[in-house]
């Protein structure tokens, strides 16, 4: 232990907590990547070779793929805050770091040598887990969010290319499994995301798919048996990047444009992120125009852009940020001419899952900032007596709300002072009003504005009616959100809030626990 612990050095690592994706993200994802114009839409799919900072002021992009070239100190980690202001939204800063020759961090002091995955699988998976660990703090210290790894490929023959590269963790689908899983284990608890690859497996392929054209060597037993690998470490990894090989038992074309071979990754996850490798790589290239090297033009790039995006993947990754033009151009004339707006928001919505596992609360602040709408949350006195305030306060700036409805009528043990955790929630910027519950329990203090929405004050009452399709308003009764149901309180939402009401009111303090139930799968 001691001889590779002094790599990627221990001392410094911290444990992250990656973002939950629950059903209430989910929704809010749908909801944000729907609002996006079309090319902002666009730049969450485009993941390059890092372009200008200035340039992405024109052809925003989605992530980054930085090398050792751009993983220096101590400048970088400032480069990536950059490139994060200078696109819509953070990007995904991602590396290949899979040890070895391999290495993205060997500019960074300490992280000189990491092991190649090969040596890996001759320690304990304990081992390979803390060490991976001290690797992905190591990233993240610098800013590095996404591991375009583990290599889940595998092999049982000496002479396949990735065994013979050291990129497997040895020979056969039993070390691919247990040391991909310490692996994984370890990246994660750094708050590192990982994309494993290559998807459905390169088998015992002896040539490299990207620099020519390569038919996978093994039958379907042995892709289906590398796939299940892929499949076991699911809850573990974040997405997967296909391969370029072409899966004859499949289909006749290259990964990257078979729907099948996308259609099975979605069959293990369908909320994985799916990505290609470099779309500028030879063998694409070959595979559109056997002359790809006397020339190729843009119209044989948007070829390829095009094969890829029809296929299904969510991210369209190429080395070669001046070809960003045509990737934009491209999937803008699929969106328009042929309606597939809804394939590009699932992928989008994909996209943002994975970013809030990196920054947690990023959803929810997109979420809620494109609201014009004021929201008040009733807080049951038990709970605005009892629960500390400083969890309050957290729990109404995660989910958005501008003010609370603190209600009577309990028999709460606690004896704090109302105007005292007023004055407390005022001054960290909420709005506050009383309120009480009447015996029958569906009916509070207040008036309702058909102007304005709700206002809650003492004195008047406000009945409560439950969700049945859609709100509706009577006199002095308004609907309020049930934050129970995630698919009610969404819709609900957004009716109110394109209604242009000046609030909205939501039941209750005791939801939010409840908030992030499973949707329904989206059609």
């Amino acid at each position: 232990m001691a001889v590779f612990l002094s790599l990627c050095s221990i001392r410094d690592t911290a444990t992250f907590r990656l973002g939950e994706i629950s059903g209430g993200v989910i929704w809010r994802a749908f909801r944000i990547a729907e609002s996006l114009s079309l090319r902002e839409k666009i730049s969450q799919i485009a993941w390059v070779y890092p372009p200008g900072v200035s340039y992405c002021s024109e052809y925003p992009i989605g992530g980054a793929i930085f090398n050792q070239r751009h993983v220096k100190l101590p400048g970088f980690p400032r480069r990536v805050e950059e490139y994060h202001r200078a696109n819509p939204l953070p990007i995904g800063a991602a590396a290949d770091q899979e040890g070895g020759r391999i290495n993205r961090m060997r500019n960074v002091p300490g992280c000189e040598g990491v092991a190649k995955p090969v040596e890996m699988a001759t320690w304990s998976t304990d081992s390979v887990e803390m060490y991976a660990f001290a690797v992905a703090s190591s990233m993240r210290r610098v800013g590095l969010t996404v591991n375009l790894a583990p290599v889940l490929d595998v092999a049982t023959d000496s002479s396949a290319l990735m065994f013979r590269m050291g990129r497997t963790f040895g020979l056969g689908f039993e070390n691919a499994q247990n040391y991909g899983r310490a692996f994984s284990k370890g990246m994660r608890r750094g708050g590192v995301l990982l994309i494993a690859k290559h998807f459905p497996g390169y088998g015992n392929t002896r040539w490299n798919s990207d620099v020519q054209l390569t038919v996978f060597n093994g039958d379907s037993s042995f892709a289906y048996r590398n796939l299940e690998v892929f499949a076991n470490l699911s809850n573990l990894v974040d997405g997967y990047m296909l391969s370029s090989l072409i899966y004859p038992f499949w289909d006749s074309t290259p990964a990257p444009f078979s729907r099948k071979v996308v259609s099975l990754a979605r069959e293990i996850d369908v909320w994985k992120v799916v990505m290609t490798d470099d779309l500028w790589a030879p063998a694409l290239r070959e595979y559109i125009r056997e002359d790809y090297r006397e020339e190729f033009t843009d119209e044989d790039l948007e070829r390829i852009f095009e094969k890829a995006f029809l296929a299904g993947n969510d991210v369209l990754m190429i080395l070669y940020p001046a070809k960003l033009p045509v990737l934009y151009r491209t999937v803008e004339d699929l969106v328009e001419e042929r309606g597939l707006m809804k394939r590009l928001d699932s992928s989008v919505v994909r996209v943002l899952l994975l970013k809030h596992k990196a920054f947690p609360y990023l959803i929810d602040s997109l979420y809620y900032s494109r609201f014009k709408t004021k929201r008040l949350l009733f807080v049951e006195e038990e709970a605005w007596r009892c629960v500390p305030v400083d969890e309050m306060v957290e729990k109404l700036r995660r989910f958005g709300f501008s003010g609370v409805v603190l209600l009577g009528g309990g028999r709460p043990a606690c004896k704090r002072d109302p105007k005292h955790i007023a004055e407390l929630l005022g001054e960290e910027g909420f709005e506050v009003f009383s309120g009480m519950y009447s015996e029958r329990g569906d009916v509070y203090t207040g008036f309702y504005l058909p102007s304005e929405g709700v206002l809650v004050v003492r004195g008047r009452s406000l009945r409560v009616l439950p969700y049945e399709g859609r709100p509706y308003y009577v006199g002095n009764t308004v609907f309020v959100v049930d934050l129970a149901g995630d698919e009610s309180y969404a819709y609900s939402e957004r009716v109110l809030d394109e209604g242009g009401f000046e609030y909205i009111l939501y039941s209750s303090f005791r939801s939010l626990k409840r908030l992030d139930m499973a949707p329904v799968k989206p059609e």
